[in-house]
């Protein structure tokens, strides 16, 4: 089965290969600050339209978005909500299924864990902006170093967030949905073996 995985953003990342191989990833740039939304859903559907029909994947796997009341502003609620409407609508128009996943449940089957940072007992203080964002940092490492190990990159491969998200979300619904076996067995903690 052919699966296209998505990781719907302004920074789109996007892996699309049969399930049980490495796929091909990227990143698509939807909009620039000058940009709306609006036109953001519009390019990812432009995207998906030319991608779509030369590639022809029988699922889009895609992580799912936050619930709206724990997005950090009504802007990025509107803006995931539309582009997961883009991805809908180009989905229907050429009959592929497409199947969501939370992402700490795609973390979790990835690399074992749903973050990098253990989580915080009761009665602790709460995090402040800049905790929370080296932690959100420490768990993008995690997903990508997984990747690399994994064989998704080649080693020493820059760090992108959205390309190791991604490689996550492809694996996820290859193993998940697809149930096909990796292209390479790595354990969790093992570097790649060659």
């Amino acid at each position: 089965m052919k699966i296209l995985a998505l990781d719907p953003a302004a920074r789109c990342g996007w892996a699309v290969g049969n399930a049980g191989s490495f796929p091909q990833i990227g990143v698509w740039q939807l909009r620039r600050k000058h940009q709306t939304s609006e036109d953001a859903a519009r390019n990812l559907a432009c995207y998906l339209r030319d991608l779509i029909t030369i590639e022809t994947p029988g699922l889009i796997a895609v992580e799912d978005f936050l619930n709206p009341e724990a997005q950090p502003s009504a802007d990025s609620a509107i803006m995931s909500l539309r582009l997961h409407g883009a991805i809908d609508a180009i989905a229907g128009a050429y009959g592929i299924a497409v199947r969501r996943t939370a992402a700490a449940q795609v973390r979790k089957h990835f690399c074992g864990q749903a973050t990098a940072v253990p989580a915080r007992k009761r009665g602790q203080a709460a995090l402040s902006a800049k905790q929370k964002a080296e932690n959100r940092l420490k768990t993008k490492q995690m997903v990508f170093y997984r990747a690399v190990a994994l064989g998704y990159f080649e080693r020493g491969a820059p760090f992108d967030a959205d390309k190791g998200d991604v490689a996550a979300v492809f694996d996820h619904a290859a193993a998940t949905f697809a149930r096909a076996t990796p292209p390479r067995l790595v354990m969790f903690g093992e570097g790649v073996q060659q």
